[in-house]
Formats: C-alpha cells, structure tokens, sequence
C-alpha cells in the first residue's frame, strides 16, 4: 500500500519540528508555526515523555497549531 501525499509530508514536517526544537532553529520555527500557535509544557519535569503536534492545511501550505508535551 502506498502512503499519502500528506501523510509523507507530515512524517517530514514532524521530523523537522523536532530536530528545530534540538537545534533551536527559530527560523523553521517562523515559517511553519500558525500566527495562534499555543504550545504547552509541563516545565521543571526531567524525562522521557510524549509529545502532540496538530497540523493544519491552510491555502499557505501546512501550518501548526498547537503542541502538547507531556511526560511519562
């Protein structure tokens, strides 16, 4: 079975969201997160968790929305 366009484009999009939180790459950052962007943290945990990223298709292209990173 063949993947969808979308589905390959998220699996780049999602890798590329993390490997911009590893590098601080701010400027990946400025071209792919919505201008409502909302991101929680559950700040001062050390650890291994899960993360969610929410993407949406916009007439710009792909954008994310919001990111959920919770800890195990």
């Amino acid at each position: 079975m063949t993947e969808s366009p979308h589905l390959a484009t998220l699996r780049d999009l999602n890798h590329n969201y993390v490997r911009s939180v590893d590098q601080a790459d701010v400027r990946w950052f400025d071209q792919h997160l919505a201008s409502g962007f909302h991101n929680t943290n559950p700040d001062g945990t050390s650890g291994t968790g899960w993360y969610t990223d929410d993407w949406q298709l916009r007439p710009e292209g792909w954008r994310c929305v919001s990111a959920h990173v919770s800890r195990s």
